[in-house]
């Protein structure tokens, strides 16, 4: 199930570092140089004019993105909404003990969409992911299925795109610097993934 996507869409990402990726924040028209650039690179090439905005921000988990959705998610008016969350959730549970549970962030993340929808926006998400390089990170694994089953039924609920991303970064090797971050080649992975799902016959490789 895709989205009929027109030239005059406007397409938010919204999340964390892996969205950011060196975007810049005063400048919309600088979208980093990660997938957010190559997704837009390809809907530019079948769309001209659409309009592509990067909402990521490094370090935040789901209640960030909570206390920062009117501002950075609502107000720029997007007509579609991209999110992709959830692996500093994980991170600050283990490490500093305040990341939200999952079923905190099942909470918020379905007040997030339900607000979204009644807006008329519509939504894509995107699973968290981990490619587990180390054992430590396999301590992880656990956790971030629960986040991954979460946003599988919250996509099922709100009857939208669900992108796939774990598989994706997990089907080939040095995907990830570090497990989390992708290489060149794990966001090519992402923005293949997004596209396959959003805008078939598109391509970002």
């Amino acid at each position: 199930m895709g989205i009929a996507l027109t030239s005059d869409d406007r397409v938010l990402f919204f999340g964390d570092s892996i969205t950011e990726a060196g975007r810049n924040r005063d400048n919309d028209a600088i979208l980093g140089n990660g997938y957010v650039t190559l997704i837009a690179e390809a809907l530019n090439g079948l769309l001209p004019g659409i309009d592509c905005l990067n909402r990521g921000v490094s370090g935040d988990g789901v209640l960030d993105l909570a206390r920062r959705f009117q501002s950075d998610c609502l107000a720029p008016k997007p007509t579609v909404v991209s999110l992709m969350i959830g692996v500093n959730d994980i991170w600050m549970g283990l490490e500093l003990g305040v990341g939200a549970t999952a079923a905190r962030y099942e909470a918020e993340l379905n007040t997030m969409l339900a607000r979204l929808t009644e807006h008329g926006i519509r939504l894509v998400l995107m699973e968290p992911y981990l490619v587990a390089t180390d054992q430590y990170l396999l301590t992880w694994r656990a956790d971030l299925d629960a986040r991954i089953h979460v946003i599988r039924r919250l996509a099922e609920k709100y009857a939208t795109v669900l992108v796939p991303t774990d598989a994706a970064m997990n089907s080939q090797p040095d995907t990830t610097e570090d497990g989390v971050h992708p290489t060149e080649l794990g966001h090519r992975l992402l923005a293949a993934a997004w596209l396959e799902a959003v805008a078939p016959g598109s391509n970002a490789r």
